[in-house]
């Protein structure tokens, strides 16, 4: 699991909940402070949980078979301003984690009741 701190630059602000649009899509590359290894990822949704703001983030793929994953990561301030992200650990990132299939499903939800709404 990556445990450095990294840049993070939310396209309004971070806080709420929102899906970045396809247009407006970002890419972090991320460092692994253990192995210097680079990952990139797309920032695509963070929302608030529990006084704390979360990004979702899904892996860069280089090629097609390439099985996109997708993390979870904690946003935080740095000593000298910036915002940076944080690996979850156990038990909290199990609750962060319920807590977005919480939110996706009542998403879905409500885009469910809103389509039959319009038949």
């Amino acid at each position: 699991m990556l445990k450095n701190w990294f840049l993070y630059q939310a396209d309004d602000g971070a806080s709420g909940h929102s899906h970045a649009d396809d247009d407006d899509s970002q890419i972090i590359v991320m460092v692994d402070s253990d192995t210097g290894e680079e990952y990139a990822f797309e920032v695509v949704d963070h929302f608030d949980f529990e006084d704390e703001t979360y990004t979702v983030l899904i892996t860069v793929q280089e090629n097609e078979d390439d099985e996109a994953e997708w993390i979870i990561a904690k946003v935080v301030s740095e000593d000298d301003g910036t915002l940076g992200l944080e690996s979850l650990g156990d038990p909290d990132g199990d609750r962060v984690y319920e807590e977005y299939e919480r939110i996706l499903a009542e998403e879905f939800d409500d885009e469910y009741d809103e389509d039959e709404d319009e038949d």
